[in-house]
């Protein structure tokens, strides 16, 4: 299927719209007409990048295509082709059945002809390579201005690979075109001697990126890969848990294990078989329902003879023994959702989805409930759950925990489905948070019950902390999870439900780009290895006045230069 046409093929809709009518509401228009007698018109509609396809069906006018122009060319116009201009390699277009969306501010322009059946994209020109690139099927010909040879040539292995490669973040330049070939399909099927191939999609959200799983099958275990590709950077390699297969499934040979891994993800095993696992090994019993392998454990839901449904997550530790752990009876109709659930993360949805409930792998290796959404006939309530708090809205909170739901401990029905039973199931015994009566000031965490003592870092109101001992006019506190203890003055801190009250001062910043893609920052002030910093965060401190102090959401305390971040784009 030709993905690289003009934007996106989509559904045909008819529409009782003449060719004058659309001419007439357009910025610019083009009408076109086949050998055939096929009637085509083109639009671009008044201060918009989106271009319309119509094909004129039986007197009807059917959207043929439809779509955001690609790249920034807003505004634009169209420009018909014609026969007699030749193209950077000397030839010339058969006939007048195309167009280029032009940029009137930069210059730059998208060229689509029609091929007898579609308009397809049949090159570009950008400023930024200063230079003209032609669409000859799956190749990329790259002419630099004035010449009629190109000096690089990429051909793609297939037409996803090229609808990849033309959609919204093009490789501009043979550069860009060099390093997205280096991830296609074809150049890294082998990048892992004695691994397969198993399965790889490619796809373009901001620019062109891969994912890929490879795996390899010794002495019965399967051992999995997970890669992601960037085009210029290196992979991103996380290996999953090994896991041990049955004799039903390893005697139907590595091929078709591998299809259907390729086909199904990890559901794959279980359509191979009731019991694709080595259940012995992994002391897993019951029915296996559905399975998801991340790198830090086997997520499997099961159910026993009774229809009873658990979750088991089984780890593997350091002398290579399987450890199983099983959750409490769940309701009938319990599922997980793997598809929406990343590594360290876990989806369970009931009564008939109209529950849902998230779980994340905390730092400490338990699993602790991340986010509810329940709907019932009398509303509908969503929160997320984090160490120190409750977070309804982004301006309505609960400060305290929410004891009793990890997943070991929970019953899922008795999770609070509306805002009266989760204030109620909050425990706010021993929390305060910070609260200057100038919401610009910031509270010293101190070393000792003393202002003259060092200061282990300034707090922005809304910081929570754990109270550990009261001395007089000072609070003795711990702010994180095993994290920084020190002394702040009393009457700078609320306690109880007041704590709801009051308004964060956390500043709004985000990680600048090389930061925040490599997920990295420093987590002490002096001598630390790098720390990857990865999920929810809030920027409750400063130290020294070049620090932030970070809290994570699982209550992991992370130091990062100020210089890190910026106010972000919008």
């Amino acid at each position: 299927m030709k993905k690289y046409l003009l934007i996106v093929m989509i559904c045909l809709l008819i529409t009782p719209f003449s060719s004058i009518a659309m001419a007439a509401q357009s910025q610019n228009s083009l009408t076109f007409v086949t050998p055939e007698g096929a009637e085509y018109i083109v639009v671009l509609p008044e201060g918009g990048a989106y271009i319309s396809g119509y094909k004129n069906e039986n007197g009807k006018w059917v959207t043929q295509f439809s779509g955001q122009c690609i790249g920034d060319y807003d505004p634009g116009f169209l420009r018909r082709h014609d026969t007699k201009s030749a193209r950077p390699d000397g030839s010339f277009y058969p006939d007048d059945l195309g167009f280029d969306y032009v940029s009137s501010r930069s210059g730059a322009w998208d060229s689509y002809h029609f091929d007898g059946k579609y308009f397809s994209l049949s090159g570009w020109y950008d400023p930024e390579y200063n230079g003209y690139v032609m669409v000859k099927g799956l190749t990329l010909e790259y002419y630099p201005m004035g010449s009629k040879n190109p000096e690089y040539t990429v051909t793609a292995a297939d037409e996803d690979t090229l609808s990849n490669w033309t959609h919204l973040e093009r490789p501009l330049t043979p550069d860009m075109a060099r390093a997205c070939a280096a991830i296609q399909k074809s150049a890294v099927a082998n990048a892992y001697p004695g691994y397969t191939l198993c399965s790889y999609s490619a796809y373009s959200i901001g620019k062109l990126q891969a994912d890929a799983l490879y795996c390899r099958i010794e002495d019965g275990i399967l051992h999995s890969k997970v890669v992601f590709l960037d085009p210029g950077q290196p992979p991103l390699e996380t290996d999953l848990i090994s896991v041990p297969l049955s004799q039903d499934v390893l005697a139907m040979g590595k091929e078709a294990i591998f299809t259907s891994l390729s086909e199904y993800g990890d559901w794959g095993l279980i359509h191979l078989s009731p019991t694709p696992l080595d259940s012995d090994m992994l002391s897993l019993h019951g029915k296996l329902l559905d399975l998801d392998i991340q790198s830090e454990g086997l997520i499997a839901l099961s159910s026993d003879e009774k229809g009873g449904r658990r979750i088991s997550i089984i780890t593997l530790d350091e002398q290579g023994t399987y450890k199983t752990k099983t959750t409490r009876s769940l309701p009938a109709d319990a599922h997980l959702d793997t598809f929406h659930s990343g590594t360290g993360e876990l989806e369970i949805e009931w009564d008939e989805q109209s529950q849902q409930a998230g779980y994340a792998l905390s730092p400490q290796g338990d699993w602790q409930l991340s986010w509810v959404m329940s709907s019932t006939e009398e509303g509908s309530v969503d929160y997320s759950v984090s160490f120190y708090r409750v977070q309804l809205t982004r301006d309505r909170r609960f400060i305290g925990s929410l004891p009793g739901f990890s997943l070991w401990e929970t019953d899922l029905n008795a999770l609070p489905k509306n805002e009266k039973e989760l204030k109620a199931a909050m425990d706010r015994t021993g929390w305060a948070v910070v609260n200057n009566p100038n919401p610009a000031d910031r509270l010293h965490l101190r070393e000792k019950a003393d202002r003259s003592s060092d200061s282990l870092g300034k707090f922005y109101n809304g910081t929570p902390v754990k109270i550990l001992k009261k001395q007089g006019d000072w609070y003795q506190v711990q702010i994180g999870q095993g994290g920084l203890t020190g002394w702040m003055m009393k009457k700078y801190l609320t306690e109880g439900e007041k704590m709801d009250a009051v308004r964060p001062a956390f500043p709004d910043l985000v990680l600048k780009s090389p930061y925040y893609e490599n997920a990295m920052v420093y987590s002490k002030v002096k001598g630390a290895p790098d720390f990857k910093l990865n999920g929810s965060y809030d920027i409750m401190g400063v130290y020294q006045d070049t620090w932030y102090i970070l809290m994570t959401h699982e209550g992991q305390i992370v130091y990062a230069p100020m210089n890190c971040f910026f106010p972000g784009n919008g």
